[in-house]
């Protein structure tokens, strides 16, 4: 019962009294009023109930006595005199089993005292070594070079990867090397000063790039981020780096740059004007050729759309040309340039006939988000390209489209003629007894009759007409969205203008006359074929009632 009661009496007289309720001693008599040792409270009392002593007395004595000795009173002697207002027995043994129980008591408590704070720095360290491991483990498998500098810009460690970018030894680096030491000489000063501003605590923190110097005396380019460390006084010890290096990625962007301005001197001094335009076709980009082109400067363009920049008439051809990029992305087919022309409009009012050849921009999902294009002044070529087409669907003599276009165009008209339900008439025309006129002046003046009769007709046409020498001194004219009875009255004012003309070939004045044949759809038939010959067969009519004449096919 002894030893469970000592080592609770280790608690605060508090903890015991929840403990224990009171402690019961047994003496002579009942004391009256209850006692409380020095220094104890009301919170911690000790009632004694009267019994004779006897031998157990001792061991109520010791019980006292540890309990007054964990609970740091007085001493036991004038404590134990106190309470029982006698002398205490002089009993020498009891005073060596005192003491003997009060020093075993503090060896125990020494001893529990020593294990466990033991066991806390042993926990303690295991736990610093622990954190220690995973920090070295970590700073030595970074990706970046770290670095740890004093005041006096020394480097105090350096992890693997440092010494893997700068060449150095660990043991060369450690308290040996100085920030200045692998500062490109041009940046020494510079990064000698920010070191100063970091620890003046003038900077909290900084990121830049700055080249550095290898062992072997190599020049870099580095990332370096560099921030402070405070001791307990709050003050600015140490600095940390970490380094990257960025040389292969400046180079890399050297030569993007220098690529880069390659291409915009290209671009600004070539003729041809570049542009990009964005999914709405507006201007987002155009060099300098265009404001020497057309004479717009680049702001006045800038945002504003593609067709306002073209007449009317190219409209159909840039729409013409989306479509063919909107089928081609439908078929999942390749989409390179596209080619047209266009007529530009120019600052002055002057039109500029132009070759357009764009490229779509396409984003990650394979959409088109823009177009990047070339102009290119293509007047001349036009001209020229008008120029050897008309001489291939025109007549030379007349100046009338040629039988090769009038096969191209019959077919073309005729098939509007039927989707917008509009008539469409032919004339037939040859002129009267040419083979005489031949024979008789020649046939320089046969021509000089065929060209008259076609200036009468081409001034006298329409727009939409397609007049066409036939072949020899054949005419034929298709009149689009024109009746037949409109039609036949045209040709007899044709008719009656012709005869009376006098036609001047050198000194003499020639005169002739023509017939004509008459047909129209749908009266006379639906496909081209049906109605030549329909107008054929009434010209035929006409030369052989008397020439002069214009005749309807029936």
């Amino acid at each position: 019962m002894l030893g469970p009661i000592l080592m609770d009496m280790q608690q605060k007289p508090a903890e015991l009294r929840r403990t224990y309720g009171r402690i019961d001693i047994p003496t002579s008599h009942w004391m009256a009023p209850p006692c409380y040792p020095y220094g104890m409270t009301s919170s911690f009392l000790i009632r004694f109930r009267p019994t004779p002593l006897h031998g157990d007395a001792p061991v109520q004595y010791v019980l006292l006595a540890a309990l007054l000795v964990f609970s740091d009173k007085a001493p036991a002697q004038e404590l134990l005199t106190t309470l029982f207002q006698q002398p205490i027995p002089n009993v020498p043994w009891l005073a060596v089993l005192l003491s003997l129980v009060v020093v075993t008591l503090f060896a125990i408590r020494f001893k529990l005292q020593l294990r466990n704070e033991a066991a806390r720095l042993k926990q303690l360290e295991s736990e610093a070594a622990e954190e220690k491991n995973r920090l070295n483990a970590i700073l030595s498998n970074a990706g970046v070079g770290i670095m740890l500098a004093d005041r006096y810009a020394r480097h105090v460690d350096v992890n693997r990867r440092w010494c893997k970018i700068f060449g150095y030894r660990r043991s060369e680096v450690r308290g040996k090397l100085s920030i200045r030491s692998i500062a490109h000489p041009d940046e020494s000063v510079a990064l000698g000063e920010h070191f100063s501003a970091l620890l003046a605590g003038e900077i909290r923190s900084h990121t830049h790039e700055r080249r550095f110097l290898r062992k072997d005396g190599t020049v870099f380019w580095g990332l370096i981020s560099t921030s402070t460390v405070k001791n307990a006084a709050g003050e600015h010890m140490w600095v940390v780096g970490m380094i990257t290096d960025i040389d292969e990625q400046k180079r890399i962007e050297e030569a993007l740059r220098e690529s880069e301005e390659r291409l915009r001197f290209i671009t600004e001094n070539t003729h041809d004007v570049v542009w990009q335009l964005d999914r709405e076709l507006r201007f987002t980009y155009i060099n300098g050729a265009d404001e020497r082109m057309r004479g717009y400067a680049r702001e006045e363009i800038i945002g504003r759309s593609f067709k306002d920049t073209i007449t009317p008439t190219g409209y159909p051809i840039v729409d013409q040309a989306m479509q063919r990029r909107h089928n081609q992305a439908a078929r999942e087919t390749g989409m390179g340039a596209e080619s047209f022309e266009v007529e530009m409009i120019c600052k002055d009012g002057n039109l500029l006939w132009v070759e357009i050849n764009s490229t779509p921009i396409h984003d990650k999902s394979g959409q088109i988000v823009g177009y990047i294009g070339v102009t290119r002044d293509a007047t001349q070529r036009h001209e020229t390209h008008e120029k050897l087409r008309e001489q291939t669907i025109r007549d030379p003599l007349t100046g009338l489209f040629n039988r090769r276009f009038l096969d191209e165009s019959l077919e073309r008209e005729l098939s509007r003629a039927k989707r917008d339900n509009l008539p469409m008439s032919l004339l037939m025309i040859d002129i009267d007894r040419f083979k005489s006129l031949n024979d008789t002046y020649g046939h320089q003046a046969g021509d000089e009759v065929i060209r008259c009769l076609g200036e009468l007709i081409r001034n006298g046409a329409r727009s939409a007409d397609l007049p066409c020498r036939y072949g020899g001194e054949e005419f034929l004219l298709v009149l689009p969205n024109m009746t037949l009875e409109t039609a036949a009255e045209r040709a007899q004012r044709w008719r009656i203008a012709f005869a009376q003309q006098k036609i001047c070939f050198g000194d003499i004045s020639l005169s002739a006359t023509f017939s004509v044949g008459v047909a129209a759809y749908p009266e006379h038939g639906d496909s081209s074929e049906a109605l030549i010959r329909a107008a054929d067969q009434a010209l035929y009519t006409a030369k052989h009632s008397g020439r002069n004449r214009v005749v309807v096919a029936p």
